[in-house]
């Protein structure tokens, strides 16, 4: 005995079931037996109908559906099948259909067909077909399930932390902006999205911070990148307010993307700098504001 070998762990454990759809008996009880003794717990009905109602109630991992002489029916059987279960493998009992039918069937989503006089073995290389694009079907479909997981919780961290986490393209532009930047500089993401960094930060800074976007753009060498560094930023309102930096970059498919981590250092610097015990400070030099 020959079975069809497929990747079976990625779809499910225990055997691999086929829907055979077909409303001869005698093609039943034939192509039942090969399919059982390849293994697979075979499930067979007469009707489009009977097997909505069996793909509605049971995991089909494949099916074989007859589209000969219901031609009329195929784009409603198929149509509803898939809305029951989108990734099932369809493949067409094809018969004497005709092709505009068969092409209709294969427009709506049937993976391949066989025409008669059927051959079995022929009909076992479709349906290995069929189980391998459903085991990468549902591959993908973890993966993808897997990467929105982690979106997710990469959101919610960023999203509740109380520091404000900002990124910007090669331009210096913003692209991402939390709840936590909007309490720091007051700005709602839609009022920053786009434009430059130079919103946040003040006049004196920014002729050092766009020498060091061009500096890093051309040489990859970055002063601050990997640090914290404490310079000053700009609210909304036209404060400003001292602040700690961390700074990061990657590469993308445009060029170098910025990532940064601020917070408010107001605080710290009130209990560090008493005015009976230390001279009031300068603002910060230009070298330590540039991102670059």
């Amino acid at each position: 005995m020959t079975r069809i070998m497929t990747n079976s762990d990625d779809l499910r454990l225990g055997p691999i079931s086929i829907l055979l759809v077909h409303p001869n008996p005698l093609i039943q009880e034939r192509f039942g037996q090969v399919l059982r003794e390849e293994g697979f717990r075979v499930r067979v009905v007469g009707s489009g109908g009977d097997a909505i109602a069996i793909v509605r109630r049971h995991k089909i991992d494949a099916a074989l559906l007859d589209i000969n002489g219901s031609s009329d029916r195929i784009p409603t059987i198929l149509t509803a099948m898939q809305m029951e279960a989108p990734h099932l493998p369809v493949v067409l009992l094809a018969g004497n259909a005709n092709k505009d039918t068969i092409a209709t069937a294969l427009d709506l989503g049937a993976l391949a067909f066989a025409s008669e006089p059927y051959d079995l073995e022929v009909l076992k290389a479709l349906l290995r077909r069929a189980l391998a694009v459903k085991a990468g079907e549902t591959v993908i479909a973890r993966k993808e399930q897997r990467l929105r997981e982690r979106d997710e919780r990469l959101r919610f961290l960023v999203e509740s932390t109380p520091d404000a986490i900002v990124t910007a393209d090669h331009r210096g532009h913003i692209i991402t902006w939390n709840q936590g930047a909007h309490r720091l500089f007051l700005y709602t993401e839609p009022e920053v999205q786009g434009r430059p960094l130079t919103v946040l930060m003040p006049v004196r800074y920014h002729a050092a911070h766009q020498q060091g976007l061009e500096r890093f753009r051309f040489t990859a060498v970055s002063l601050i990148a990997g640090a914290t560094v404490e310079f000053h930023g700009l609210r909304k309102d036209g404060s400003e307010f001292p602040l700690e930096l961390s700074l990061s970059s990657w590469k993308t498919a445009d060029g170098i993307a910025y990532g940064g981590i601020m917070r408010d250092i107001s605080r710290r610097r009130h209990m560090r700098e008493r005015p009976e015990e230390v001279e009031r400070k300068p603002h910060g030099t230009v070298q330590d504001t540039c991102p670059g």
